[in-house]
Formats: C-alpha cells, structure tokens, sequence
C-alpha cells in the first residue's frame, strides 16, 4: 500500500470564498474545520489554495488564529482585496443587493485574469460564492454552492420583485452564474 500511495500525484485543490476568513461565518468556519481535519496521511497528497476576497463586515476570527491553521496544513491563501466591492451600499436594501449582483461581473473583470492564473492548474475549484465561476476557464471540475442566491420573487413586491425576476431570468439564461 505504501508503494502505491507514495505514486499518487498530488491533487491541487482551491476553495474560493467571497469573504475574508476572518468574518467567520458558516462557510468561513466550514473551510477552515475542513483544513484543521485532514488527515495526517493525506496532508501530502492535496496542496489547497483558498482565494479570498477583502469582505470584512465583522472579524469573528482572529488573524493569528487563522494563520496558524493555514500554517500547520501548509495553505496558500491568496486574498483579491477589492474584489466584489459593492457600487450600492448595502443600507438601501434589496435593491442594492440585486442591482450589485447583477453588475458584479462587470464590476470584477480586472480579476478575469488573476483567477485565471490561479485556477488554471487546479484539478478541482470549490466555489463558496458562484461569482468566481464567470472567470473560471476550461479546465478543473468545478463545484459550486448557490446558497446565497436563494431568491424566490414571490416574497418581494414592486421594483423589488421586479429585480428579483431579472436576477432568476440572467440565472437561467446563464448571463450570471454560467457554469
């Protein structure tokens, strides 16, 4: 068994999130148990990157904490600081919601190519946040998670609604989330 393992290559993962690490909400705290747990006999058969972005509402997490566990498991984190910077604060609502989902793939193209870069020798890409995935090539099996785009137009009246509706509609004729 010993021969065998020892001829395995080495899986590149990466785990994209839409936050920085230290927000430590589910999906923060998800990835790094994921990380802490490995393991021993497979921590040399994974190199795992994680991309972040500099979404920080409230640090739940402390840095040395997080580069600790990063550290132990030999982690590479890679943090696109202005990606999805929202144009509309997010006070308004709804509205700024929508209206920034519907524009961040404009709003976050000057990364087309840094996600390319990273991604493009990775054999699986796990996406915490879908809108990584417009930027995302040919290539790595891609797996996604759409929770935070439970959107169900019903619950929503007037120009929200109406946002909402637009939002499902650029869904499914895959102008967002194409992958």
């Amino acid at each position: 068994m010993n021969e065998i393992s020892s001829k395995r290559r080495v899986l590149n993962l990466v785990f994209m999130i839409n936050t920085d690490l230290r927000t430590g909400g589910g999906m923060e705290r998800t990835l790094l148990n994921y990380i802490k747990y490995i393991p021993e006999n497979f921590k040399n058969i994974y190199h795992i990157t994680i991309v972040q972005t500099g979404l920080l509402e409230k640090e739940r997490i402390k840095k040395e904490e997080i580069d600790k566990v990063l550290k132990e498991n030999n982690i590479v984190l890679i943090t696109l600081d202005q990606y999805n910077k929202n144009l509309f604060n997010l006070r308004f609502g709804l509205i700024s919601t929508v209206f920034n989902t519907l524009t961040e793939t404009i709003r976050n193209r000057k990364y087309k190519h840094d996600i390319y870069k990273i991604t493009s020798k990775a054999d699986v890409v796990y996406l915490f946040h879908n809108s990584f995935s417009h930027f995302i090539q040919k290539g790595p099996i891609v797996i996604g998670s759409f929770y935070e785009r439970n959107i169900d137009p019903k619950q929503y009246k007037g120009l929200s609604s109406i946002l909402i509706k637009l939002t499902t509609i650029g869904i499914k004729h895959k102008l967002l989330f194409r992958r």
